[in-house]
């Protein structure tokens, strides 16, 4: 590895042994010597994936939102402001 990177063998080991601190181009050396993405040397990397219980959970969230959603335009009806005051309200918001 040392010599494909071109560097010392007692410099790789240093790296190894977390002795000296890595570039994120020298990680990048590595990671592409050993076909693997940067992410898999960092700590707690997840690739920017999901597992199933990730995406449950965010549908959880989007059924809430949508429920709370709902609860509040029927509240608003209720106040007697229609739809349209809504909107020109969130516009004049953003």
């Amino acid at each position: 590895m040392a010599t494909k990177l071109g560097i010392s063998q007692s410099t790789y080991q240093k790296i190894e042994t977390g002795k000296v601190n890595v570039t994120k181009e020298r990680l990048l050396e590595i990671a592409n010597i050993l076909g693997k993405e940067i992410e898999d040397f960092l700590p707690d990397s997840r690739k920017n994936t999901l597992d199933k219980s990730d995406i449950e959970a965010l549908k959880e969230i989007i059924t809430l939102q949508a429920q709370e959603i709902k609860e509040l335009k029927l509240l608003l009806s209720q106040k007697g402001w229609s739809s349209t005051t809504c909107s020109d309200l969130s516009e004049s918001l953003d």
